[in-house]
């Protein structure tokens, strides 16, 4: 895939983002799985099923696919847009990447210490510089030292001005070099490991003794998440575009789920 059409997605999702985080909500579950593609041309961020008011603070579980989790999640379940934007990372580096991230290991308790030490996919020397860069600061350890939605959008909408203006600048010449490296170079076949799970499900916190002592036993069943819930909240389709920030508070308070983004938009 050419860089332009990697931009262009990425510029996609995180716009969708910044939809997302200016009306005060965190997405809580944003992975791979949850993007709906049109012809790898436009992205759509779908699922808002856990959506909250980033006000509204945590619930009592942890719900989603390891690898999309910030650290500060797996330990204490503590969502915010801060927590979003380390998903985001995941999903760059998935797109500029080409794998899936921790595709060939279990994604267990093992894997959730790990990435709670710092354990972080290792992202190939093809990739510019500047776009791992960014990468890297949406994983910091740290929330307050990831980007906001907001930066991103902005240093991603510079990127794609110089490449459509034909402009000579650092960030087109590390393009330039990286389709040198990767021209006739790159495959898209890669082996899953059995136990790497790419659905949402329940994950224990690193912070509970539960966790500790199921040990590697997580709860990899599969079942749909409204199935699974004990409210008969309703599930709506939300033009997060279009909804005020008043209509969401109310919505919250009625316990109305935020099921998916569906707006006019150019990437």
């Amino acid at each position: 895939m050419e860089w332009e059409k990697k931009l262009t997605l990425l510029n996609c999702i995180i716009s969708d983002l910044q939809i997302i985080h200016s009306k005060n909500i965190s997405h809580r579950d944003l992975h791979s799985g949850n993007i709906l593609l049109n012809n790898l041309h436009i992205a759509y961020i779908a699922d808002l099923g856990l959506s909250v008011l980033a006000d509204l603070g945590s619930k009592n579980e942890i719900y989603g696919v390891m690898p999309y989790l910030a650290p500060e999640v797996l330990y204490s379940k503590e969502y915010s847009m801060a927590s979003d934007i380390y998903s985001f990372g995941i999903i760059a580096y998935e797109i500029v990447s080409g794998v899936l991230a921790f595709h060939d290991i279990p994604h267990d308790i093992n894997l959730a210490r790990k990435i709670h030490r710092g354990l972080r996919p290792s992202i190939p020397t093809r990739v510019p510089r500047l776009v791992a860069d960014l990468i890297i600061k949406c994983w910091n350890a740290d929330p307050d030292q990831r980007p906001s939605s907001k930066n991103i959008v902005d240093t991603l909408e510079v990127w794609n001005n110089e490449i459509l203006n034909n402009e000579i600048t650092e960030f087109i010449s590390q393009i330039q070099e990286a389709d040198r490296i990767t021209y006739g170079n790159i495959t898209s076949h890669f082996e899953t490991h059995p136990e790497a799970f790419y659905v949402s499900r329940q994950i224990h916190s690193l912070n509970t003794t539960d966790f500790n002592k199921q040990s590697n036993h997580l709860d990899n069943r599969e079942d749909n998440r409204e199935d699974n819930r004990e409210d008969s909240r309703s599930l709506l389709i939300i033009d997060l575009a279009q909804v005020s920030l008043d209509d969401i508070v109310e919505n919250e308070k009625k316990g109305v789920i935020l099921s998916g983004i569906h707006g006019n938009k150019a990437c």
